[in-house]
């Protein structure tokens, strides 16, 4: 790593970690461990160290990760897919994709000024 605050340690968490979602516990509490990590990764590098983010992604309907867990979930709770899906959080925008989620860590990664070190950086759909 360099000193001169041209290197960045982007981090990778979930929105779980800022939602209280059914059946999620371990998975929602290594979300909020990850971020945790950051904040103090971001202090102990320093003004002097690499800058240190964590973008919290939202669910991305398309993978077979998310589309596996929302039909567990739904079973689980006797509800359709469909049915489940309306009450999670952040209803109403436009599915999130893996290309947005690439652009926006790109966007992250080299904009110093637009997220300082220590930063938590929501990636949603738009």
């Amino acid at each position: 790593m360099r000193t001169d605050r041209s290197s960045v340690i982007v981090m990778l968490s979930a929105s779980l970690g800022r939602s209280a979602i059914p059946l999620m516990a371990g998975v929602t509490s290594a979300c909020d461990a990850v971020q945790g990590l950051a904040r103090v990764l971001a202090a102990e590098t320093g003004p002097e160290g690499p800058r240190v983010v964590c973008a919290r992604v939202d669910a991305i309907p398309s993978t077979r990760t998310i589309q596996e867990t929302m039909a567990a979930n739904a079973r689980t709770m006797r509800l359709s897919v469909d049915e489940f899906a309306k009450t999670l959080p952040g209803q109403g925008a436009a599915p999130l994709t893996l290309e947005q989620v690439g652009r926006d860590i790109t966007d992250i990664a080299f904009d110093a000024d637009a997220w300082p070190t220590g930063s938590l950086v929501d990636i949603v759909g738009r």
